[in-house]
């Protein structure tokens, strides 16, 4: 949520660990919080962007194609 919002969106970028993504642990507690504290980034995130219909300002260099199976 954090690199669409804050990276692509607005051009701040936002360091990444995508190995350390899917190894992540941790307790409940953590993890509410930090979802509580991803929403509260994006809701900033939004309300910083003045023309929503703007292209993004750092888009991505390679996305990858998605398909249904």
């Amino acid at each position: 949520m954090g690199r669409w919002a804050r990276t692509v969106n607005r051009g701040i970028v936002v360091a990444r660990d995508r190995d350390a993504e899917f190894t992540a642990t941790g307790t409940v507690a953590q993890l509410v919080e930090l979802v509580e504290w991803g929403r509260f980034r994006l809701h900033e995130d939004v309300h910083a962007s003045a023309d929503l219909a703007a292209a993004p300002l750092n888009p991505p260099v390679y996305a990858p194609k998605c398909r249904l199976l």
